[in-house]
Order: structure tokens, then C-alpha cells, then sequence
């Protein structure tokens, strides 16, 4: 992603999993496309098209990325740059 840029937030995890991934789908209209759960991790890659930018993965248009572990959520558009 050479040209990309994003931009991501890190918020202290207030409320449950499906409270903090619910509200953001919300708020952006998004769709989950796909997750996957990494070392305690469990990632949402979303589409909204409240943004123009996106990135292809495994032939699907992301722009919103979710990442919730026990403590903390981390929201992302297009993505997630760098670790959790």
C-alpha cells in the first residue's frame, strides 16, 4: 500500500464485543465482510460507503476495520497500520 494513508483511534474497550462493533457499524452504516481472531484479537473488516477510499482483500473492498481484544478497541479506516 505504498500511497495509501489512514487513520486509526485507540479507545480503552468500554461496554462488550458486540456493544463497541455494533455502534460503529452503526454510526458508518457499514457492512462486516469478514473477520478473524488473532492471539486474543478479533478483527472486523467492513465496507461503508461513507468513504471513497479502500483497500482489496481477498477480492473485497475494505475501508473500516474494527479490532477488539479484553482491554482496548482499535477503529481504523481503510485499515489497521502496524500492530495491535
Amino acid at each position: 500500500f505504498p500511497r495509501l494513508r489512514g487513520e486509526s483511534v485507540r479507545l480503552t474497550k468500554q461496554g462488550s464485543e458486540e456493544e463497541i462493533v455494533g455502534f460503529v457499524i452503526e454510526k458508518y452504516e457499514a457492512e462486516v465482510l469478514f473477520l478473524e481472531k488473532v492471539e486474543g484479537v478479533t478483527s472486523y473488516y467492513c465496507y461503508t460507503d461513507e468513504w471513497a477510499d479502500y483497500v482489496l482483500i481477498e477480492g473485497k473492498r475494505v475501508n473500516l476495520h474494527v479490532a477488539v481484544s479484553a482491554s482496548q478497541c482499535v477503529v481504523g479506516a481503510p485499515i489497521i497500520f502496524g500492530g495491535f
